[in-house]
Parts: structure tokens; sequence; C-alpha cells
């Protein structure tokens, strides 16, 4: 119980970091090859990557977390869920900050999903659910339940 909360916090953290960075890179890039680049384009990088860990650590746990608890329940254990509910996370919390910003932009969406993405990898491969011992009902001697 103590290692599987300890796999979930590491998760957290991994799926935070992930997100950050990925969700930057994709804000971030494109404003390094336009016309009028400068050097200004690498802190760009450094504080968006501090800022969307941030956002990261936030959509994990208010996003994140139900959508591992419900999949658990469900008993869908695969990556491919996880990547899914990561994608519509992402999107999810991307549109209610550019909504509550009143600043819609495409490449908010892109790095939103991106980032769901990224940090639903991040938080499966740390926390692997897919390692977790099925309930299956008992069974008698003669394999009957």
């Amino acid at each position: 119980m103590i290692r599987r909360a300890v796999r979930v916090l590491l998760g957290i953290l991994a799926a935070g970091l992930a997100s950050g960075v990925v969700g930057a890179v994709v804000i971030v890039v494109p404003m390094a090859f336009s016309p009028d680049a400068d050097l200004g384009w690498l802190s760009a990088l450094m504080i968006f990557s501090l800022v969307l860990t941030i956002y990261g650590w936030a959509a994990t746990v208010v996003l994140g977390l139900p959508a591992h608890v419900a999949l658990g329940r469900l008993g869908v254990r695969n990556i491919q869920a996880y990547l899914i509910a990561g994608a519509v996370a992402g999107a999810l919390f991307a549109l209610v900050h550019s909504l509550s910003s009143g600043l819609f932009h495409p490449t908010v969406l892109a790095a939103g999903v991106a980032a769901g993405i990224a940090g639903a990898a991040a938080f499966w491969l740390v926390r692997r659910p897919d390692r977790d011992a099925v309930n299956r009902p008992a069974t008698s001697a003669d394999g009957h339940p």
C-alpha cells in the first residue's frame, strides 16, 4: 500500500515535469523560428517550462488522479487509455484556461493536448498500473466460483 502511494506521488511529479516541458516546447519553439527571433526564446522556454510544470501538477491532481481512479475501477490499465485520458484532460485544462483568460489560440490547445499526453505517459511509466494484481473471484478446488 505504501509502495503504491509512493509510486502515485512520484508519478504526479513526473507527470507535472513532463507536461510542463512538452507544453513549453509546443508554445515556444515556433517563436524560435520566427523571422525576428533572438535568444529571448531560450528564456521564454525556461519560464514557460516552470509555469507549465506548476499547471501540469495542478492538472494531474485535479483531472489526472480522478481519471486514474476511474480507469482502475473499470479495470483499464493499458497505456493507450491513459494517453487518451491525458489528451482529453490536457484539452479540457487548456480550454478552461483560455476561456478564463479571454485569450484563445490554437497553439494553447495543441500545447494542452501534447502536455496531457506527455504527463499521462510519464505517470503511467512511473506508476505502472498494468502491473497491479487483478482482483479475481476466489475459486473452489473444482474451479468454480
